[in-house]
């Protein structure tokens, strides 16, 4: 293992604005010089995307907004109590027919009790989902490679292998794809059960291919070519799902197998391989350890690094599944890639200025012979 320190601050002013990697250099810059960097030509086929073009491109009504805006005042009560029900649940059908019968009907006041019964327990159970969702948001934020997961205006960025799509999902869990040089308008993704995504992850040399994680949910979006220009149909989404091991976290696909996505949850230690084909899926051996945080697998699918949330690393070849563990660090995998050719696995971790390195070498095969 070998490691790297990270380039000197002269003084805490000059703090670095971004930190990417570049022909196999990591490179760091003030705001002011990543601008500069921007006027480079190379740079010119990429898409300028801002929190702002996002926003404009947000619809300004809802669909609830529109249907009250024309239906106003004209329903019976009958309808009003039925609207009441679909859209605020059970209290306000509790409230309307409480009024309607007030004046009428003799059980009034048991009614009225019946009603403060019925929506303390829909309190309750609202708490309690409440609860349940705070919890979700908190194992999510603290696995998740995007900073402040739930308020930041980008939820997570996905890059085609070719380098020629960008997807990015908003923090109201609309996805953009954006083609690079190309003036053309982002295509827009929706879905219902589209809710609290997680993470993207494009399918290997395929375009039209974008898995989505979500915390209860996998998404597969498969394009249509014919139709790039307008927002694809719902139907053009497999909907799989995965509530058995929310949160999700991470997807990734195999390299190995085209078909196969790998499925990472933060409530548990193992993988889960889903065969996106049939919707079938299972769990690949039970590894020892604490719950996963993130999953990297190598560029040609040899091997599988993860990181585990106890300051352990493993690193498993695919073909004999041996593993090779560090630990003992200071603090928590928070960053990793692979090199293009799979033979260097470099992280970093909370608490330590280095980027580490763990170097892997290729037997011979004369020697594996010996």
């Amino acid at each position: 293992m070998s490691s790297y320190q990270f380039p000197p601050i002269e003084s805490p002013d000059d703090l670095p604005f971004c930190l990417y990697e570049t022909n196999g250099r990591l490179i760091y810059g003030t705001k002011e010089e990543l601008y500069e960097m921007e006027e480079n030509a190379l740079l010119g086929v990429l898409p300028k995307i801002e929190n702002g073009l996002l926003n404009r491109l947000q619809q300004s009504s809802s669909r609830d907004g529109v249907r009250e805006t024309f239906m106003g005042n004209q329903r019976n009560g009958f309808q009003q109590t039925v609207g009441g029900w679909t859209t605020k649940v059970i209290e306000n059908l509790v409230d309307r027919v409480k009024n309607a019968v007030s004046s009428t009907v003799p059980y009034s006041s048991w009614l009225s009790s019946a009603g403060q019964i019925i929506n303390k327990a829909h309190f309750d159970i609202t708490n309690v989902f409440a609860k349940s969702e705070e919890g979700l948001y908190d194992s999510i934020m603290q696995t998740s490679s995007t900073l402040n997961w739930l308020t930041n205006w980008a939820r997570c960025i996905a890059v085609h292998n070719s380098g020629r799509r960008i997807a990015i999902c908003q923090n109201n869990d609309y996805i953009r794809i954006f083609s690079c040089d190309s003036d053309r308008l982002p295509i827009t993704l929706k879905h219902q059960y589209q809710q609290n995504v997680t993470d993207m992850a494009w399918k290997p040399f395929d375009r039209m291919v974008l898995a989505v994680a979500c915390t209860h949910t996998v998404l597969i979006w498969r394009l249509d070519k014919q139709n790039l220009n307008i927002r694809p149909s719902v139907n053009c989404a497999d909907v799989i799902e995965m509530s058995s091991l929310a949160p999700i976290t991470q997807c990734l696909w195999d390299s190995v197998f085209n078909q196969a996505l790998f499925i990472v949850s933060a409530s548990s230690s193992c993988l889960q391989v889903l065969d996106t084909s049939n919707g079938e899926s299972e769990l690949v051996r039970s590894w020892s350890g604490g719950r996963i945080r993130h999953v990297w697998i190598s560029p040609d699918g040899s091997k599988i690094a993860v990181a585990y949330d106890e300051n352990i690393i493993s690193v498993y070849d695919r073909h004999s599944w041996h593993e090779e563990r560090w630990k003992k660090f200071k603090g928590l995998c928070v960053a990793a890639a692979w090199t293009p050719l799979s033979d260097v696995f470099f992280f970093a971790t909370c608490n330590e200025p280095y980027i580490r390195g763990i170097h892997f070498v290729k037997k011979l095969q004369n020697m594996e012979n010996d």
